[in-house]
């Protein structure tokens, strides 16, 4: 995933559950991926947004991902497109 192909207006947890369905895995699929294993209910917390992942988990998850780490730390308005180079002349 290239940060060129991500919707500014999207969220930390549709852009994972995007990435997680391109590549046909489940929730407990993705879950194994990760050290200690996530359980599929937490991974769902995640792409809700009723949870983000604790420190153990987000450097794997920005990795696995390739999700912008400012994205994943809730830090919204942080991605491309949004410096002040891109704002109106």
């Amino acid at each position: 995933m290239t940060t060129e192909s991500l919707s500014l207006q999207a969220t930390f947890g549709e852009l994972l559950r995007r990435w997680r369905r391109s590549r046909g895995l489940s929730q407990g699929d993705f879950g194994e991926l990760l050290h200690p294993k996530a359980r599929h209910s937490t991974v769902s917390c995640w792409e809700t947004g009723l949870r983000r992942p604790s420190w153990k988990f987000l450097g794997q998850i920005v990795s696995i991902t390739g999700i912008p780490a400012d994205l994943a730390l809730g830090m919204p308005g942080t991605g491309p497109g949004t410096g002040p180079e891109d704002g109106p002349p």
